[in-house]
C-alpha cells in the first residue's frame, strides 16, 4: 500500500488515501531469510511513505510487460504485520535457542469463527500477544484447506525459530 497524502492538495485529507504500489527487491545475491526480511521491510516502508502511482502509468507498465494489469496483482497472499512498535534496545537479547524452541513447542493452535467471504486467497497477520508474537492465517478454504492452514502456520513458526539462530536460505 502506498500512502498518498504527500502530493499537494492531499496533505489535509481526512480518511484513507491508499493504493497498491510496487516494491522491488533485488535478490541476485541470494540473501538469507534475515537479510531478505530486512530488505523487504525497508523497501515496503519506503514505498508506503513515498510512493505515488499514476494509475494510467501503472496500467501501461504492466501492459508493456505483457501482463493484464487487472489480474497480475491478484489477491493471492497478503502478509500484514500489525504489531505495535516496541521499545527494544539495540543491545537487547531474546531467549536462547533452547528456551525459544521450548516456547515454540508450547505454542497453541486454535480455530476461530469462519467468515462468510474473504477477498484474499490467504492472509497471514503478525500480531502482538502477551509475551509472544501471534500468527493468524485467514484463508479461502477453496485454495488453502483447513488441514493445510495449520501446517502452514507451524512451518512459518519453525522457519522463524530456525532463522533466529542460523542463516536460512
Amino acid at each position: 500500500m502506498a500512502n498518498n497524502r504527500f502530493p499537494p492538495g492531499y496533505d489535509g485529507a481526512v480518511g484513507t488515501l491508499n493504493q497498491i504500489a510496487l516494491c522491488r527487491l533485488d535478490l541476485a545475491d541470494r540473501p538469507g531469510l534475515v537479510e531478505l526480511l530486512s530488505r523487504a521491510r525497508r523497501a515496503a516502508l519506503e514505498a508506503y511513505r513515498h510512493a505515488y502511482c499514476d494509475p494510467a502509468a501503472f496500467e501501461r507498465a504492466f501492459t508493456e510487460l505483457g501482463h493484464d494489469h487487472r489480474s497480475v496483482l491478484a489477491p493471492l497472499c497478503y502478509l500484514n504485520d500489525v504489531r505495535l512498535s516496541q521499545n527494544v534496545g539495540a543491545g537487547g537479547t531474546g531467549p536462547d535457542e533452547a528456551a525459544l524452541r521450548a516456547m515454540a513447542a508450547r505454542g497453541a493452535f486454535r480455530w476461530l469463527e469462519g467468515l462468510d467471504g474473504f477477498a484474499w486467497r490467504c492472509r497471514i497477520q503478525v500480531l502482538d500477544a502477551p509475551g509472544a508474537v501471534e500468527l493468524v492465517v485467514t484463508a479461502d478454504t477453496r485454495y488453502l484447506p483447513p488441514e493445510r492452514a495449520e501446517r502452514l502456520l507451524r512451518a512459518v513458526e519453525a522457519l522463524l525459530v530456525e532463522a533466529a539462530f542460523r542463516d536460512v536460505p
